[in-house]
């Protein structure tokens, strides 16, 4: 994070600490705010990765502990396709995780995703 003795070097420019944290602060606020926007329009191609990567998460997650109430893919691409932009990015915790795209969360889950919920 920039502080003031590293700014104020720039003749026209004299901000203190404090100011700079507002500003850090409303930059932060606003990205936050535009990561969580419910207005957020996702491409059909990365619903289909989005849609598609869940459904090989939760495979993974099931897949060495299998319980008799989980849901197959069938039924999960049920419940999915009907998800929202914004519960679609939620669920998929894109914006905080360390995937970059939908395609990257997409590929990380691939192994586990049935062939006839591969995007091809």
């Amino acid at each position: 994070m920039l502080t003031a003795s590293t700014v104020n070097h720039y003749p026209k420019l004299h901000l203190t600490d404090e100011q700079l944290q507002r500003i850090h602060d409303a930059e932060l606020e606003a990205y936050e705010a535009q990561m969580n926007d419910e207005t957020v329009q996702l491409t059909q191609r990365d619903r289909q990765f989005l849609i598609a990567g869940l459904i090989g998460e939760y495979q993974y997650l099931c897949h060495d502990d299998a319980d008799i109430d989980d849901m197959t893919p069938a039924e999960q691409h049920s419940v999915l396709v009907h998800y929202s932009d914004g519960e679609l990015l939620e669920d998929s915790d894109l914006a905080a995780s360390p995937y970059e795209s939908a395609e990257e969360f997409y590929d990380t889950h691939s192994a586990y995703i049935p062939a006839e919920y591969q995007v091809n």
